[in-house]
């Protein structure tokens, strides 16, 4: 009798129908803090670089009210000794080598200005304000301001002199954009930026007085009215 129960037992479970336990798939939803709203008197992103931060030209630069000097260019009304200069300039510059240039220094009464802080050493002036040890890169922004137009400083005076480039003693409001061209041969538009923030030239200059003296070669410094 027990035996047929147990029989009975397992003959029902193999025929009953079997109901396996499935797995419903759940899902997290993550929701995102409540913002504020921006306040109406601050920017939306205050961190954001303004789209124009890189264009340092598109805003019209201060007006100055100065006139646009008489540009030369190439060698065409120099005096004979500002061209004699010029071209040694030039030569020694294209030379790739700095010391080109210390004989042309050496044979002035009185050596041009380079920077506001200057060694002892010419050459190892010059060689401090490039952007590299050997001085390339600042004979190469002297060949090309040279290669630039020229203005005339103070014209028939004993302190006659003449100036490279003509845009260093120009307004920059008064700059057409073929005019801008040529400054962008010379300088970056990084590099102009502060010359058209503030109505004042910043970048190098080349100046050679009437008689053929090389006088300077260098940035404006701190506080100089003369540009």
């Amino acid at each position: 009798m027990r035996i047929s129960l147990i029989v009975a037992l397992a003959l029902l479970a193999a025929t009953a129908p079997l109901h396996a336990a499935t797995e419903v798939p759940t899902q997290r939803i993550f929701l995102d803090p409540p913002r504020d709203a921006p306040d109406e008197d601050e920017p939306a992103n205050p961190s954001a670089i303004p789209s124009d931060a890189f264009k340092p030209y598109s805003a019209a630069p201060p007006a100055t009210g100065l006139p646009m000097p008489q540009v030369h260019y190439g060698d065409d009304g120099l005096p004979e000794p500002v061209k004699a200069k010029r071209d040694a300039l030039l030569a020694a510059a294209l030379s790739g080598d700095p010391e080109a240039l210390r004989p042309i220094i050496e044979a002035q009464p009185k050596p041009p200005h380079f920077a506001e802080q200057e060694s002892e050493d010419k050459i190892d002036t010059l060689k401090a304000e490039s952007g590299d040890d050997d001085g390339i890169e600042i004979l190469a922004i002297l060949a090309d301001i040279l290669d630039a137009g020229w203005v005339v400083e103070k014209p028939g005076t004993p302190e006659e002199t003449y100036v490279w480039p003509w845009f260093s003693q120009a307004p920059p409001d008064k700059l057409t954009p073929a005019q801008m061209v040529e400054v962008y041969r010379v300088l970056t538009v990084g590099d102009y930026a502060e010359t058209a923030a503030t109505g004042a030239y910043t970048f190098y200059k080349v100046k050679i007085t009437a008689d053929g003296t090389w006088t300077d070669f260098s940035m404006p410094e701190v506080g100089d009215d003369d540009q």
